[in-house]
């Protein structure tokens, strides 16, 4: 990701500087930024932006409102050499990977390259990390019905073709069970995209159930008679032909599955301090509850600057023995100036730290959690969790 202003497009238009938000409250100023993000690098003539902000009623001194909200972007900003301004219109001098619009189309080319190379697991990444940036319908905050019109259409179809190229990645891959909520959910919600339903028919057929696979052909066979007065296409009526009669071809591939890693032991503490000394009766009480048995929670509380992280690390330290498969550590950032620190983010780091590869790691919370505990079933690990603010970071 570029460093610098991050910029939100596929949603809500958010801008981050230096993580934290800002926030654009006039409707025009969200869309006289959208329509220079969208073509950054690129003088944006001014009788484009007149239209794409105001649509056919614009202002009397249009030149003069428009200059008067790109001062106010410019301060919003907090940096006026990104917009500049060229003989008949303006600039936004941005890396074009720092909106997340450019950097999804991005993505999706990298897994497109990866998928023709044959490197599945590289093209499931990239179109993963395509399909994260999405956090709803595109510019959907964005008052410009020119702007929607132009861009919206074209990057929800990029959309929904990553959508099927990272499906039939997964089916290239042996994921064919997983992946039939995920298809019924897609051919619910666009049911006259035949791709889907071929590929939902195909992972129906691969997890043994030729029934559902038939009447999902059917069922599309219905929906495009009703809505479109047309038949399936040539390659779906293949594909329902080849599903009837059980051709070898449909077989799922032949994925050579790696064998069982176990667990790393990470040593993630901070350093400790070599002449700690006091606080004997603490060290005592937090080495006794730790080591009493079950799973225990021990909790230091107290105000900021009293030594708790100092504490707690030190006695970590000198229980290391008893927790041989390793100690995990984070600073959750609860007092910090910025913000605290994201759960999933603690939980993808701690899943690294015990040996899980970045490109397999869950993108949902519950699902990370639950691959956590599984690492940690059975094994005496000591987890430190450090600044705190409330309960729920905790959970």
């Amino acid at each position: 990701m570029a460093s610098g202003p991050q910029f939100r497009l596929l949603g809500p238009l958010e801008v981050r500087l230096d993580g934290s938000a800002v926030v654009l409250r006039a409707g025009k100023h969200r869309a006289l930024l959208a329509a220079l993000l969208l073509r950054p690098n690129r003088v944006v003539p001014v009788t484009e932006l007149v239209e794409h902000v105001w649509g056919d009623a614009p202002p009397a001194r249009t030149r003069g409102t428009l200059q008067t909200y790109v001062m106010r972007l410019r301060a919003a900003l907090g940096d006026p050499s990104l917009i500049q301004t060229a003989a008949d219109g303006y600039r936004m001098r941005v890396d074009p990977l720092a909106v997340d619009a450019h950097r999804f189309a991005d993505a999706a080319a990298r897994g497109r390259v990866a998928a023709a190379a044959d490197d599945l697991v590289m093209a499931r990444k990239a179109f993963a990390e395509a399909l994260e940036l999405w956090r709803g319908p595109v510019l959907s905050d964005v008052p410009s019905e020119t702007l929607y019109s132009e861009h919206a259409p074209r990057l929800t179809e990029l959309l929904m073709t990553v959508h099927e190229q990272r499906i039939d990645v997964e089916l290239a891959l042996g994921n064919h069970a997983d992946l039939v909520p995920e298809l019924f959910a897609l051919t619910r919600d666009h049911p006259l995209r035949e791709r889907f339903w071929g590929q939902l028919m195909l992972a129906l057929y691969r997890s043994s159930r030729q029934a559902e696979a038939l009447e999902a052909f059917r069922q599309l066979d219905r929906t495009l008679d009703e809505q479109l007065g047309i038949d399936p296409s040539q390659e779906l009526r293949s594909l329902h032909q080849a599903i009837l009669v059980g051709s070898p071809e449909l077989a799922a591939p032949a994925v050579a599955r790696e064998p069982e890693r176990a667990p790393a032991s990470p040593m993630r503490l901070p350093d400790d301090i070599a002449d700690f000394t006091g606080r004997s009766w603490h060290v005592e009480r937090i080495s006794g509850l730790i080591t009493g048995g079950s799973v225990p929670i021990v909790t230091l509380a107290g105000q900021p600057g009293v030594g708790k992280t100092t504490l707690a690390v030190h006695v970590a330290h000198l229980l290391r023995d008893r927790f041989p498969d390793g100690q995990l550590y984070v600073d959750l950032r609860g007092y910090a100036l910025g913000p605290p620190a994201d759960g999933m983010d603690v939980l993808s780091r701690f899943l690294r730290a015990l040996g899980v590869p970045p490109d397999e790691i869950p993108p949902d919370a519950d699902e990370q959690s639950t691959m956590l505990r599984s690492l940690l079933s059975g094994r005496r690990m000591l987890l430190v969790l450090d600044n705190a603010s409330a309960p729920d970071q905790v959970r």
